[in-house]
């Protein structure tokens, strides 16, 4: 599934490419951090997907499950520079 993610169009359309980092649990981090955002998503080897995002620009912030953070995502992309 990540590696389905990192080479999704939307990674690979964004001017930002995120840091790969492995966690302590055998999950994955993918982290893009920026003066505008930073964006996380935990991959667990459960299966499970949780984000944090913070844009420091609006001080809004969201941590939770991926799919609860559907817009919270959509704003991170575009200002992570997302050329689609």
């Amino acid at each position: 599934m990540v590696r389905h993610f990192v080479a999704s169009k939307l990674v690979r359309e964004t001017e930002n490419k995120p840091e790969l980092v492995p966690t302590f649990e055998g999950g994955i981090q993918l982290e893009w951090h920026t003066l505008a955002v930073d964006l996380v998503i935990e991959c667990e080897p459960s299966g499970a997907v949780t984000c944090y995002y913070l844009d420091s620009e609006t001080d809004e912030e969201f941590e939770g499950s991926l799919l609860d953070g559907e817009a919270s995502l959509a704003s991170a992309f575009q200002k992570l520079g997302h050329l689609g």
